[in-house]
């Protein structure tokens, strides 16, 4: 019982070693990526701070510096005459002012915080956060000044595009009664031109008809047709004449001066339709007049020879 105790050691094989250093191995390795895992999750948040920093000083600073731009802004003195064109001049420069001032204020809050990142080491994770800090004001800064630009453009745009479309429903507008005009008074004048130059007179429907009559006929028909149309013409391009000339004698922003200042547009091609149909029914008058007339000639002179 109280003997002595022999403790025999043996030397452990080749294997064995092998698998405990593995096993140590990959021990270090598991809590060598648990560092890196958790060195990463807090850098991350370090970065991640910077980001939110940098994103909250661009904010502030261009938001500061609209601010300051539009207290500058309400005492500029424009340099156009228009109400409009001064309007637009002064937000220009209102956001010109703004844009300017944020960009300068940005590249000063990095080189800042560039010069706080210096005191800590390559190591520290608030080197690396003020790093970022600096990067995201100047990203940030300048994607927002970059955006509002982009906004003002766009609204000016809209606003642009808004205007074009009330003007071209005016034009339309302007258009549909300059052509109902067209048409009334160009009908007027076309029946005129029928009316004062008409002459049937080459149709000699009577008893002492000669088949000379029948040729001569072509020579005071169409040459008529040549007198309502030259008529209907003048008497066209004296109205549009003088309805432009009127025109420029009303006010800007009366309805009859740009009625009257579109009139010429729509008076021209109503005049080419009613030359047309002058032609054409008169012409289909002659295709069919003329032969009724030769039948008659015909009959007249059967009559003629009967005493």
């Amino acid at each position: 019982m109280f003997g002595r105790r022999y403790v025999v050691y043996t030397r452990p094989t080749l294997g064995e070693v092998l698998g405990s250093l593995l096993v140590y191995l990959i021990i270090a390795f598991i809590l060598i990526m648990l560092a890196v895992y958790v060195s990463w999750i807090i850098l991350a948040v370090f970065v991640g701070i910077g980001v939110v920093i940098g994103l909250c000083y661009a904010l502030f600073i261009y938001i500061r510096a609209l601010i300051g731009a539009i207290r500058a802004g309400v005492g500029y003195s424009a340099r156009s005459s228009g109400a409009v064109m001064a309007v637009f001049e002064r937000l220009f420069v209102i956001s010109l002012t703004a844009a300017q001032t944020a960009f300068q204020d940005n590249l000063t809050i990095a080189s800042n915080a560039v010069a706080r990142s210096q005191g800590y080491r390559v190591l520290s994770f608030r080197k690396w956060m003020w790093l970022v800090v600096a990067l995201a004001v100047i990203v940030f800064g300048l994607c927002l000044i970059v955006a509002v630009i982009l906004a003002e453009l766009g609204i000016l745009a809209g606003v642009a595009l808004a205007v074009l479309s009330v003007l071209a429903l005016i034009c339309l507008l302007y258009c549909i009664a300059a052509l109902i005009y067209a048409l009334i008074f160009g009908g007027k004048i076309a029946w005129t031109a029928v009316v004062d130059q008409h002459d049937f007179s080459c149709f000699v429907f009577n008893k002492y008809a000669t088949f000379s009559d029948v040729g001569r006929a072509f020579g005071i028909y169409f040459p008529w047709i040549g007198r309502c149309v030259a008529q209907l013409w003048q008497e066209t391009l004296t109205l549009a004449r003088d309805n432009f000339t009127d025109s420029l004698t009303r006010p800007v922003l009366s309805l009859s001066r740009w009625l009257l200042f579109v009139s010429p547009v729509m008076l021209v091609p109503c005049a080419c339709l009613y030359t047309v149909l002058v032609a054409l029914a008169f012409g289909l008058l002659f295709l069919f007049a003329w032969p009724a007339f030769v039948i008659w000639t015909c009959i007249a002179k059967l009559i003629s020879l009967f005493p």
